[in-house]
């Protein structure tokens, strides 16, 4: 009998299922707000969540779902994450996988709650057991246990059930999670592969038994190896270093170890093998195959491929990587056995088993031997799931523009003036300025959204006591707050995804974030740094909220914590002299590494699409970095404000150049408040 394989690859939003046949998606721009999720595919078990039993063969909209940030699809089982970090399930109950506490009723067609569960961060769902990851950096699970999913020590029963989320204990601070039918995988913050459950055809650990009963370190990788990615199916584990390489083990029946041979007599790859050595930037395991995400946008795939897995109008086994007829792809998922990927217009391709509708494209009888583009629709999609038989996505709109104090979507020209503790800006609504006086001149710029009504709030937080002071846009009234101390370094931004600023400090001492949540769910604590680190939070990973990010001046590398699944990514960029300028220049809803070099005036930009890089001259030596969307496009825009003759130079991406007298000698240029 055929095993139902499951497998997750946590890299970004990479939401995977197998057998269940649905994806997901979710677009928008930077903050997941009145989010619209669509659902397409099998929905014999209310998979789809629409109230009802009947698949869809076109994306249909689902009603009452507009704050999902993550959704993690089961053999029959889905779990959404919602952007207070709680969870939503709906479908097949089968070993208690909706997570309510108990096995009734048998299934659900609704969105029901799983119990026991805040501070979610990551989830991830199997046709046997679910799991889910918190801020706080423990693993939960939940559902069956005859193959030691739950890494207690402990097996259950074939048919056991267990309906309440537990702590897998003997973990370290986890980042991210993978779990399938019958083995799980954690990746720690380190950047160490853990794992536990069956293993049979060494699918964690190449010396050892048949089963791992409790946690243990993933062994056969060369000293000094950094993982930032995971991904496994029930016969394979899969995994992404740092430096883009790919290393592969488990079982070998149809060429998964991609060295161009196979064995159909249950051959396994044992020790861990690296198949491919540089250039991916994302991974994702399908059955008995795997699928490779290249930094120039195209898609690899090797191993079975008899409903042409590969994308490639063949149906032969790929025993070393192939390429996909696509292109100009920014992400990718791994059903069971069919593949979907976002393209750089945010339109959704798929190819391979199409029988269950699973493509999304209105056929549900003929297999796609070449990638074809979804009903799903275009735009600044932000997340998707693609499932054995079903597929979603969603739109969102977008917060306030950075920066602006009239609320009209663009960046104002603002400057505080230190010897008045004086704050003015140019309203870009209508050309009128403002002036309002709050703070001293020794007091840190902190202005952001804290109340929430799509207007910059000023304010800013003073060192001596560690108080915010926040004048709100609705009626310049103020309040105020302890949070921090004073070594700290403010960092405020919207970390949880609510649409209002969050007040948040850097401690370089410890380096340790603290995060005052302004959704309600408490204070996070992260340590994420050194004592030389620049915190430079934004959101590389286009899921809404700002992920902590620290720039570090000894070796020019960026180092950011992605808060859609907790896996952080590093790259180097740039020198110590650099001033780290990030922002979504692009415009593809995820921040852009980048940095302004002072003695020369150049902007240097590292597409968060691909990894490449592009360079101009914006400003000259003297200058201060001042970035924004001037134009309000969605894009950021290279800006300058010099203070020898006090003007702003804007080079606009939709408006073109900007040139405006704006302040005297001594004031700060308030969109610099946040460059380190």
């Amino acid at each position: 009998m055929k095993k139902e394989v499951m497998k997750k690859s946590r890299n970004l939003f990479l939401l995977l299922a197998q057998f269940a046949t649905f994806a997901f998606l979710i677009s928008g721009m930077p903050s997941i707000l009145n989010a619209q999720v669509k659902v397409w595919g099998d929905n014999q078990y209310g998979q789809l969540g629409t109230g009802n039993y009947s698949s869809y063969p076109v994306p249909t909209t689902l009603s009452g779902l507009n704050d999902i940030i993550d959704i993690a699809a089961g053999a029959s089982t889905t779990i959404a994450l919602r952007r207070n970090g709680t969870l939503l399930s709906w479908g097949k109950n089968q070993y208690g996988l909706l997570g309510t506490g108990s096995t009734e009723p048998a299934q659900s067609n609704v969105p029901v709650q799983v119990v026991n569960l805040t501070g979610v961060v990551s989830v991830e769902a199997s046709g046997r057991a679910a799991m889910a990851l918190k801020s706080d950096g423990t693993v939960w699970v939940w559902g069956n246990n005859y193959y030691c999913q739950f890494g207690n020590g402990t097996q259950g029963g074939q048919l056991e059930s267990n309906p309440t989320p537990v702590q897998v204990t003997g973990l370290p601070n986890i980042v991210a999670i993978s779990i399938n039918q019958i083995h799980a995988l954690a990746l720690d913050s380190q950047g160490r592969i853990w794992g536990w459950g069956e293993n049979t055809s060494n699918e964690i650990n190449y010396e050892g038994g048949l089963r791992i009963f409790t946690p243990e370190l993933v062994p056969g990788f060369p000293a000094g190896t950094t993982f930032t990615s995971i991904s496994t199916s029930s016969v394979n584990s899969v995994a992404l270093t740092a430096n883009g390489e790919v290393y592969v083990w488990g079982d070998n029946q149809q060429g998964q170890d991609g060295a161009g041979r196979c064995n159909f007599f249950g051959e396994v790859v044992g020790q861990p093998k690296r198949v491919i050595t540089s250039g991916v930037s994302q991974i994702a395991a399908s059955e008995f195959g795997v699928g490779v995400l290249l930094t120039n946008g195209s898609v690899q795939y090797w191993g079975k491929n008899d409903y042409s897995q590969a994308g490639n109008n063949t149906t032969s086994v790929c025993t070393a990587p192939v390429n996909a007829s696509i292109s100009n792809v920014t992400d990718l998922r791994a059903g069971d056995i069919h593949f979907l990927a976002r393209k750089t217009d945010g339109a959704i391709w798929g190819w391979g088993y199409n029988v269950d509708c699973e493509i999304g494209n209105g056929s549900c009888s003929v297999n796609e031997r070449v990638p074809v583009q979804t009903q799903a629709g275009a735009g600044n999609s932000r997340i998707f799931e693609a499932g054995g038989r079903t597929g979603f996505v969603s739109n969102a709109r977008s917060a306030s523009r950075p920066f602006d104090f009239d609320g009209d979507s663009k960046t104002d020209v603002s400057i505080f003036r230190p010897s008045a503790g004086e704050w003015w800006y140019l309203k870009s609504s209508t050309g009128g300025n403002a002036a309002l006086a709050f703070g001293t001149s020794t007091d840190k710029l902190a202005p952001g959204d804290f109340t929430g009504d799509g207007k910059t709030d000023i304010a800013f937080w003073r060192p001596g006591s560690g108080f915010w002071f926040i004048l709100r846009s609705e009626d310049n009234s103020f309040f105020s707050f302890p949070f921090g101390a004073s070594e700290d370094i403010p960092a405020p931004s919207d970390y949880d995804g609510d649409g209002k600023t969050d007040a948040a400090v850097f401690r370089p001492s410890s380096g340790t974030w603290f995060i005052l949540n302004s959704s309600g769910s408490g204070t996070s604590i992260v340590n994420f740094g050194s004592s030389e680190d620049k915190p430079v939070a934004a959101d590389f990973d286009g899921d809404g909220r700002a992920d902590i990010a620290i720039f570090r001046p000894s070796d020019g590398s960026w180092w950011y914590l992605q808060s859609s699944n907790s896996q952080f990514k590093v790259y180097r960029f740039g020198v110590g002299t650099d001033k780290p300028v990030q922002g979504d220049y692009t415009g593809d809803g995820k921040a852009d590494i980048a940095i302004f070099r002072p003695s020369t005036g150049e902007w240097y930009f590292q597409r968060s699409e691909d990894n490449s890089y592009y360079s101009f001259v914006w400003g000259a030596s003297g200058d201060i970095p001042a970035p924004g969307d001037y134009d309000g496009d969605g894009r950021a825009d290279a800006a300058v404000f010099r203070p020898s003759n006090t003007t702003w130079y804007m080079n606009q991406t939709t408006a073109g150049v900007g040139i405006v007298n704006f302040g005297s000698a001594g004031d700060k240029p308030v969109p610099n408040a946040f460059v380190p």
